[in-house]
C-alpha cells in the first residue's frame, strides 16, 4: 500500500515523482503522506528523516502522488520510503512506513533550501555543494517569464558555492520581481563531467 512506483513526468531529475497505490481521498480522512530519505535506526538519529522538499497531489486514477524536489538531497545513492501520519485518529496510534526503496540522485549538486527565499531589500543567496571539490558554475538569473537578467560565473576548490545577486540585471536596473527561476550549468574538471539544472 506504501510502494513507491516512479513515474516519469518530464521534470526530471530536478522533480521526481512517486505514484503510491493509496486512495488520496481517503488517506485526507485520516492522515498524510510523507517521504522519508535515508532511514536510520542509529540512536542518535531519527528513524525515517524528511525528504528536503516534497508534496502530496492526487493522481488522475485517484491514487496519491508524491511530487520530490531532489535539489536539496545530496548526489549519489539513497533509501527512500513513504509513510502515513496520522491525524489524532483512535486505530492508528503510530506512524505507517513502507518497504525501503533504492534511488539514486543523479545531479552534480546539492541546493541550500535557504536558497529558496529571498530578502526584497538585500537580494539573493544561493548555496550550493558540488558532487567534487573543483568545480565552475554558470548561474542564469531569469524572470518566470523567462527573460534573461542576471548571468553570474565562477569556480571552486571546495566543492561549496556561494553566489549573492543584489537584484540588478545586467543593464544596471533593479529587479523587482517576487519570484526569480535559476538555471545552473556546472562543470567537474576532475571527472569530466558536466550539467545543466533548474534551481530553486
Amino acid at each position: 500500500m506504501l510502494r513507491l512506483n516512479q513515474v516519469i513526468i518530464g521534470n526530471e531529475p530536478e522533480t521526481v515523482t512517486f505514484e503510491v497505490p493509496l486512495s488520496y481521498d481517503a488517506l485526507s480522512s485520516f492522515g498524510s503522506l510523507e517521504l522519508y530519505i535515508d532511514p536510520s535506526e542509529d540512536e542518535d538519529s531519527d528513524e525515517g528523516c524528511l525528504a528536503g522538499d516534497f508534496e502530496c497531489k492526487r493522481a488522475t486514477n485517484g491514487n496519491c502522488l508524491l511530487v520530490w524536489s531532489t535539489i536539496y538531497e545530496s548526489p549519489g545513492k539513497h533509501a527512500l520510503q513513504a509513510g502515513v501520519v496520522p491525524n489524532k485518529h483512535p486505530r492508528l496510534a503510530e506512524y505507517l512506513i513502507g518497504l525501503p526503496s533504492p534511488f539514486i540522485i543523479t545531479n552534480l549538486c546539492q541546493f541550500s533550501l535557504i536558497s529558496v527565499h529571498f530578502d526584497p531589500q538585500y537580494g539573493v543567496n544561493l548555496r550550493v555543494r558540488l558532487a567534487e571539490l573543483n568545480g565552475a558554475y554558470t548561474v542564469k538569473l531569469k524572470s518566470t517569464s523567462g527573460q534573461l537578467l542576471k548571468t553570474i560565473t565562477g569556480s571552486t576548490t571546495n566543492s561549496d558555492v556561494k553566489v549573492h545577486w543584489n537584484l540588478t540585471d545586467e543593464h544596471g536596473n533593479t529587479c523587482t520581481n517576487e519570484a526569480f527561476d535559476t538555471l545552473f550549468h556546472i562543470t567537474l574538471p576532475d571527472s569530466g563531467r558536466s550539467q545543466t539544472l533548474r534551481g530553486p
